[in-house]
């Protein structure tokens, strides 16, 4: 991660706003428990607006974890998360 990095800790299964105003996103560690993971990032203040991310974790296929390396994307407005899936743990990295 680049020193100046930041994460929003693990924000679980919530909608959640991250930061305000700009930010670059550089990527997402998702863990699932059980169930599959569904996590929507927004560049914005609310759940509506531009994504910037719409994955889904499948649990059968892919197994308990994996990072999701993000080349960069820039937010204008902010960043917001939704995050579905039982007992899910989500990080997202930014700067």
């Amino acid at each position: 991660m680049h020193p100046t990095s930041k994460s929003s800790g693990d924000l679980g299964v919530s909608d959640a706003q991250i930061t305000t105003g700009q930010a670059i996103v550089t990527g997402v560690s998702i863990k699932a428990a059980a169930a599959d993971v569904v996590v929507i990032l927004y560049d914005n203040t609310a759940a509506s607006g531009n994504k910037i991310l719409d994955y889904t974790h499948d649990f059968s296929l892919e197994g308990l974890s994996v990072y999701l390396p993000i080349p960069n994307v820039k937010c204008k407005l902010g960043l917001w998360a939704t995050v579905t899936g039982s007992g899910a743990i989500v990080i997202v990295h930014y700067r």
